[in-house]
């Protein structure tokens, strides 16, 4: 679904903030 989508997204993007 879209949330897992998001979630995804997000994780990548926190781990490229570092």
């Amino acid at each position: 679904m879209l949330l897992i989508f998001v979630l995804f997204y997000l994780k990548i993007f926190d781990e490229n903030q570092i």
